[in-house]
């Protein structure tokens, strides 16, 4: 994988429409959620709101998955994404894992031989050679801000 190339183009079509405001893209790291996670708890405690994030690496060291099991994220296999937003009310996160892992699977279908489909809870699958493989998974963490905001 030309990871230069991808990044550039991922840059390129970030700029001409509506990504978030701010884009990380790194070829390795430990994990991009616990990556997320510092940047949104050092606007916590700057008492800031946190902007838009998207954090994209190519490789995870230290991917995990539910339940705090392990993800294999080996560099050149896949892309590893976590994407950071501000809510202001955390009730409406109950249903995020089912409509992100919908979208996903909307989005990827039409680049896949066949098409993906969702294995609840957060498991993004494809019929191959008469079976199932699991092509990714959702994952979706909350950092409860006291007070008026929350993440």
């Amino acid at each position: 994988m030309d990871y230069d190339h991808y990044a550039r183009e991922l840059l390129r079509r970030h700029r001409e429409g509506g990504g978030p405001e701010n884009v990380v893209i790194l070829s390795d790291v430990e994990s991009t959620n616990a990556l997320a996670r510092a940047i949104a708890t050092e606007y916590q405690d700057q008492d800031e709101r946190v902007h838009p994030l998207l954090v994209l690496a190519f490789g995870q060291r230290g991917g995990r998955g539910r339940q705090g099991r392990s993800w294999s994220s080996p560099a050149g296999k896949g892309a590893y994404v976590t994407r950071l937003i501000e809510a202001d009310d955390p009730a409406l996160l109950q249903t995020l894992p089912l409509l992100v892992g919908v979208g996903l699977c909307r989005a990827l279908s039409p680049h896949l031989p066949t098409p993906c489909r969702l294995k609840w809870p957060n498991d993004l699958m494809v019929e191959v050679g008469g079976g199932r493989k699991k092509i990714g998974g959702v994952l979706i963490e909350g950092l409860v801000r006291p007070g008026e905001r929350n993440l």
